[in-house]
């Protein structure tokens, strides 16, 4: 129900001038900024026209936080006057659209969101960090420590956010080699939607793998012929039987519009 859909908006929720004094004295994994990204079921990270929100030291730490746990994110922006969101699954506006046409769900999830701007996920994917920007140089030094001694580092806190900038960049239909590497080191299970023509590109010239992928949605084009892989010959076959073969964790696989599979990986 959506009216009982509630959003903690981190800007208005802390004082942001007295940010210490908000998160207290031993660190942001223990404040009550961090408890409500634990509670929460997901993000909504706004993108502004020049992507600096991604530039921000703090909302690249909760974007790393939020990746940890797996918990699904927006993205929105606004494109010509008008807003416009991108996510990696298929949502329940998709699917009210599918139940009235004869196109399935993800097709519509791809033409909604295929204006979404490419140039803002490539800033996500390349930004680092450790060389964000902060107000106070002790919000640098608090964050810097607790990434440092808390989440692994900062290579594999990078790790995340390109990881979660190359699911997007799959969604919104770019599925080239840059991000078929990141998904081949992701740091996590990832969820991979895309296009069955950008499918199979990317097992055909990149050798994307699926060893990583606890989701997988493949589907076809308003255009494309009726099934999600049709017209594969069979060497194409065979390598994309053993890629699923090897994806030891994926959990839910659909093509075109057909039904979820759950378990797969089991």
């Amino acid at each position: 129900d959506a009216a009982e859909v509630l959003y903690w908006v981190c800007a208005y929720a802390n004082n942001q001038t007295r940010i210490t004094h908000e998160l207290g004295t031993e660190g942001p994994l223990l404040s009550p900024f961090f408890k409500a990204l634990e509670l929460a079921q997901g993000a909504v990270l706004v993108l502004d026209s020049g992507t600096e929100v991604v530039r921000r030291m703090w909302c690249g730490f909760e974007n790393v936080v939020i990746a940890r746990q797996q918990k699904p994110v927006v993205l929105v922006t606004c494109v010509d006057g008008r807003g416009t969101a991108l996510t990696v699954e298929p949502t329940p506006v998709d699917v009210a659209k599918a139940i009235r046409s004869t196109f399935p769900a993800p097709v519509h999830h791809f033409e909604r969101q295929k204006g979404f701007p490419l140039e803002s996920l490539q800033t996500m994917r390349v930004t680092r960090l450790q060389t964000a920007q902060t107000a106070l140089p002790e919000d640098r030094v608090m964050i810097t420590e607790t990434v440092q001694q808390e989440l692994g580092g900062f290579e594999a806190a990078n790790s995340q956010m390109r990881l979660l900038a190359a699911e997007n960049l799959a969604a919104r239909g770019f599925l080239g080699e840059t991000v078929v590497r990141e998904l081949e080191t992701a740091v996590r299970p990832f969820n991979l939607t895309c296009r069955a023509a950008e499918f199979e590109e990317a097992v055909e010239r990149y050798n994307l793998s699926l060893r990583r992928c606890a989701r997988l949605y493949v589907t076809r084009g308003p255009t494309s012929p009726s099934g999600a892989l049709q017209g594969l010959d069979d060497t194409k076959a065979a390598c994309i039987g053993d890629m699923l073969g090897d994806a030891a964790h994926l959990a839910v696989l659909r093509l075109a519009g057909g039904s979820d599979v759950g378990n797969i990986g089991m």
